[in-house]
């Protein structure tokens, strides 16, 4: 991708780069990147290994007990919802941070390179004014996503450690009074087994976060690729 995005830049007019800030294009060409990068790396790989590790412990959690299994499973569409829902700001926060990073970088070039221009007309003040306007609101935009984003997986937290009270309180009642024939030793089995699928469904959940990241920065980088020459 990025050997096709240098190739990209090359064949295109001076008149894209008229009206195209440099510093933006920069930044697709290093944090949008990364950005991709993670998506199709680190998040591919982790997503499918992720979800056969779910898979195999939940076929175990079954073959245990059904009822639990299925009183357990009442939480992932809480889970599911909660994320679909939280994913859409992330969205739309991420491409503004990304906005705003490419209006710092294309600033800090400007003055970079046109330097003589700024001593000669004695505009150090104005710039570094103008500069540290476009950094705090850089700081907000990010503090508005993380917001957002910082809670997931204390809501993770949360979410399981209730289901793991409920269990405690209506899974301990049903195997000593309701389902005799599972033992404390497979009941002990089944809430480690619940357990070791926590970091599963916590892990989906950063893996969503690098994805919609990834989606956004994409749609950033194919604006470059399509862009008319």
């Amino acid at each position: 991708i990025r050997r096709d995005l240098i190739l990209r830049l090359n064949s295109l007019s001076s008149n894209y780069f008229d009206n195209n800030r440099v510093g933006d294009t920069m930044t697709r060409m290093t944090a949008d990147l990364n950005a991709v990068r993670m998506f199709i790396g680190v998040g591919s790989f982790m997503g499918l290994n992720l979800a056969l590790l779910f898979a195999f412990t939940l076929y175990r959690m079954f073959k245990l007990n059904v009822s639990l299994t299925l009183m357990t499973l009442v939480i992932i569409p809480l889970i599911t919802l909660t994320f679909f829902y939280l994913l859409r700001i992330v969205h739309k926060r991420y491409g503004k941070v990304q906005e705003q990073f490419s209006n710092v970088s294309a600033m800090a070039q400007e003055n970079f390179s046109g330097i003589r221009v700024v001593k000669g007309f004695g505009i150090e003040d104005r710039e570094i004014s103008s500069f540290r306007t476009l950094n705090n609101e850089f700081i907000r935009r990010n503090l508005s996503l993380t917001k957002v984003d910082g809670p997931l997986f204390p809501l993770m937290e949360l979410f399981f450690g209730v289901t793991i009270s409920a269990l405690l309180l209506i899974g301990g009642r049903f195997v000593m009074v309701d389902d005799p024939s599972l033992s404390i030793g497979q009941f002990i089995d089944f809430i480690f087994l619940f357990e070791g699928i926590q970091w599963p469904i916590i892990g989906l959940g950063w893996i969503a976060t690098v994805i919609q990241r990834g989606h956004t920065s994409w749609w950033r980088i194919k604006e470059v690729m399509y862009a008319e020459i």
